[in-house]
């Protein structure tokens, strides 16, 4: 392995890292402000839960899509959905079981199943323009705002316990000085915009040495990396013994890599998504966004032998990407038959 090649895996690691701090000093901050402008700790949990965890993805995304990197982009939303459900939920259920009964589970599950096939029609008929970008965002804020009415509809209704909220969260931010506020959200900011630029520089340097697609770093690497947030508070939530919130936060989290990342994406320019996807990996994260959906629509708990499942489809998956993505540039393996020559009379 080459020097250039260990330097620019050692920055991918750095972008990734910058990207897990710079996206939690921004989440405090914005809640923080939240807090201070007279927004509940629930509403500001869900700044917490829904964009919190998925600013990685929105930011390594769009950052992709403007150096001309598309496939990148592409592959880390969809991969990073499919890391979602399998890694982050599999893994997760080798701790404890993940409840699929929460309050608002059901709710989510079939707006992200929605979601889900949306994006893979829009991406296979039609492709990502501006005009998709704009719907997807819109269908975002309408989502954040009903979802922000039903939380409240439910503290009228049944009250919200303090355990309830993420630990992030805390009424004491109210007291955050503005300054202390906006140093978290600058820092915050500009660690992302650094963070995502040494991810995708490294990311397609790796790939070109590599010989392999920019679509396969985004589906794998990049989509485990961006993925870490979730992994984290899922992991920390089933120590907890707080399983109920998790599958809601996964599917939330996917709704919003969706809406969010691809409709971002998409107000950069028009794009056309390559075959690869439509053939495997979108497919891939429809039928685990399907599976899930059934678990949620029947009660069955993720218990431990799923979790292995989970774990072991996406295992199986991600050797399916390498033997579709090869090292190898495919039509120079083709050969051509020998030309038949014809004698003419």
């Amino acid at each position: 392995m080459s020097t250039d090649m260990i330097m620019q895996i050692v920055w991918l690691l750095c972008g990734l890292g910058l990207l897990l701090f710079a996206g939690d000093a921004l989440v405090r901050g914005a809640v923080a402000a939240a807090l201070k402008v007279g927004l509940s700790p629930l509403v500001a949990g869900i700044v917490v839960i829904g964009f919190g965890t998925s600013l990685p993805e929105v930011l390594v995304s769009v950052d992709a899509a403007i150096s001309g990197a598309e496939d990148l982009a592409h592959g880390n939303i969809v991969g990073s959905n499919i890391a979602n459900i399998m890694l982050v939920l599999g893994f997760t259920a080798i701790f404890a079981p993940v409840a699929t009964n929460a309050l608002g589970t059901g709710r989510s599950a079939a707006m992200t199943l929605a979601a889900t096939f949306l994006w893979i029609f829009v991406t296979y008929y039609f492709g990502l323009s501006p005009i998709w970008g704009a719907i997807f965002l819109t269908l975002l804020m309408v989502y954040i705002v009903f979802l922000i009415q039903s939380s409240r509809k439910q503290v009228g209704i049944s009250g919200v316990h303090h355990d309830e909220i993420p630990e992030e969260v805390d009424e004491a931010d109210k007291d955050m000085p503005v300054w202390k506020v906006c140093t978290f959200l600058l820092i915050g900011l500009l660690g992302l915009a650094l963070g995502a630029r040494l991810t995708i520089n490294s990311g397609v340097f790796i790939a070109r040495e590599l010989n392999v697609s920019e679509a396969l770093i985004g589906l794998t690497l990049l989509a485990v990396g961006t993925s870490l947030p979730e992994i984290g508070a899922s992991v920390a939530a089933a120590m907890r013994k707080h399983t109920d919130v998790v599958l809601g936060n996964v599917l939330g989290s996917n709704l919003f890599n969706l809406f969010a990342a691809g409709g971002a994406v998409a107000l950069v320019k028009t794009q056309t998504i390559g075959n690869s996807f439509h053939d495997y990996s979108h497919w891939v994260m429809g039928a685990a966004t399907i599976a899930v959906t059934i678990f949620v629509a029947f009660k069955w708990k993720i218990g431990r032998f799923v979790g292995v499942i989970l774990l072991a489809t996406y295992i199986a998956y991600i050797i399916g990407l390498v033997n579709g993505f090869s090292f190898v540039d495919l039509p120079d393996l083709v050969v051509e038959p020998p030309a038949i020559e014809t004698v003419t009379q």
